[in-house]
């Protein structure tokens, strides 16, 4: 695949009289817009463009991992379709292209609608629409930089900057991110929240629990050798060593129950499975739930970490639902645009406090009936929704700080910086199962800021492998003109 994407950035550099042998109809297509986009060609980049759309739209770009059974040559094709699409979506907004890079953005959403493939495929949607709403808001925030406005006005372009944003990334997030969203499981909770199948999961626990979910095979070894070898298998296999011993201390009451007729065998299989997969997927709040509770100690009272899980996963639903809303943050602050970052960070805490609210409400009726109080679950409903805009600020001190470090007098960035770790590290976090979110994006942060680009690199990206060139900046003349152009409906036209 890197073979592949370097001869694509090198045929597409040098023109069609040096494509190599016979291609593929999408790669000719990309090919074609590559190169007019490499000589800053803006006509023949829009000439090319629908007939590539066209092309690209009979692609799949969805693949099942070996793992699953898939095929590897069926995986490099669709990854170099997906690194040639990434490219695409970075390119486009560079020369201004905001139109143009919506129209990919929904054609990618079509890809995956109209070229489905078995189950357990793999989507890369989440990576190519942030690449998009990434470059997006990079060209309209260096964009900003070059707008006019009256001396007295100086804080107006930040209030601008922001208006934009949201208008552009609006039809992004309800015609192309929130209609795909729904269609994707973030989590196996997610499949108990329908309230009949809360009931029956909860019944279930209650009668045999007891002997099922205790400490001793709640392990998390256990848990995964159990999904993976298959729940249907371990029962069977409890079975066997109940007719060679005659008794099982292990699931002994729901053995009973299947021979006696009591339970049905496919109903006990499904509600294991999704009862393990949901204490597999969020062990660090079982762990929480098993030192910091004496409920743990009885198997058939996990229904109540079940159901706070259930708050647990709807805050997670919305906060996926926000993904390019945090994104757009990240991008502005590494734009450089930290007032307006701010600005934006504002507005998302004020139009999502009501929602922040309902949810530590239910959180705290759920403990007062059950009577435990986990502290996993109530960190993650404290977050509000704002403390990814909050590390995201926090990171983009970094490269500044650390250029301010190594220079002579007062750091007022790196003395910030150091303000806002201590903000995160006063109050403990998680139950030591994880690193803190904000622990690990801050040495991720560290890890990837080079300190050996000289000054005069620092703003050019030269360690991209991406062929650089400078940024169209768009007038706010030509942003409204766009804006106008976009139907009520979110159509690109």
């Amino acid at each position: 695949m890197e073979v592949a994407d370097a001869q694509m950035i090198l045929e597409s550099m040098l023109g069609k009289d040096f494509w190599i042998g016979s291609l593929q109809p999408w790669k000719m297509a990309v090919l074609a817009v590559n190169n007019a986009v490499f000589h800053g060609d803006v006509k023949s980049v829009k000439k090319h463009w629908p007939a590539m759309l066209r092309v690209l739209a009979k692609e799949t770009i969805l693949y099942v991992p070996t793992s699953r059974g898939g095929a590897a040559a069926a995986i490099v094709h669709c990854r170099c379709v997906q690194q040639a699409i990434l490219r695409l979506l970075e390119y486009a907004p560079r020369l201004g292209l905001l139109t143009e890079e919506f129209q990919l953005l929904d054609t990618i959403r079509k890809m995956e609608e109209d070229n489905p493939i078995s189950p357990g495929a793999i989507t890369e949607f989440d990576r190519l629409v942030e690449t998009g709403t990434r470059a997006i808001t990079q060209c309209v925030a260096i964009s900003s930089k070059s707008w006019k406005f009256r001396k007295t006005d100086d804080g107006n372009i930040d209030f601008a900057l922001v208006d934009y944003l949201e208008r552009i990334i609006e039809p992004l997030m309800q015609n192309c991110w929130l209609s795909h969203s729904r269609q994707i499981r973030i989590s196996p909770v997610e499949s108990i929240s329908d309230k009949a199948h809360w009931s029956e999961i909860k019944a279930f626990i209650q009668r045999y629990g007891k002997d099922i979910f205790t400490q001793q095979n709640m392990g998390f070894g256990n848990l995964r050798a159990m999904l993976h070898q298959g729940v249907d298998n371990y029962l069977r296999s409890l079975v066997r060593i109940k007719q060679d011993e005659g008794e099982v201390e292990m699931a002994g009451g729901l053995l009973d129950d299947l021979q006696a007729g009591h339970a049905h065998w496919e109903e006990a299989v499904a509600r294991l499975e999704i009862i393990f997969e949901c204490i597999a997927e969020n062990y660090s709040e079982y762990v929480d739930y098993n030192s910091t509770t004496t409920h743990s100690d009885h198997g058939e009272k996990l229904y109540m970490l079940l159901d706070m899980l259930r708050v647990q996963t709807g805050y997670e639903r919305m906060s996926w639902s926000l993904k390019p809303v945090y994104w757009v943050h990240d991008a502005m602050v590494r734009a450089r645009c930290d007032s307006a970052a701010l600005l934006w960070e504002r507005a998302v805490a004020k139009k999502s406090v009501g929602a922040a609210e309902d949810h530590l409400r239910l959180y705290t009726r759920l403990s007062e009936k059950y009577g435990m109080w986990l502290p996993s679950v109530h960190e993650r409903l404290q977050e509000r929704f704002v403390r990814p805009l909050q590390i995201d600020r926090m990171c983009g001190l970094v490269s500044k700080a650390v250029r301010q470090a190594k220079e002579a007098g007062p750091k007022p960035v790196f003395q910030e910086l150091y303000a806002q770790i201590e903000g995160f590290a006063k109050e403990p976090m998680g139950v030591g199962f994880e690193m803190p979110e904000w622990l690990t994006a801050l040495q991720e942060e560290v890890m990837s800021t080079r300190t050996d680009v000289p000054e005069s690199e620092k703003d050019k990206d030269v360690f991209s492998i991406t062929p650089h060139f400078e940024q169209v900046c768009l007038t706010r003349a030509q942003l409204d003109k766009l804006l106008e152009s976009w139907d009520r409906r979110g159509r690109f036209i």
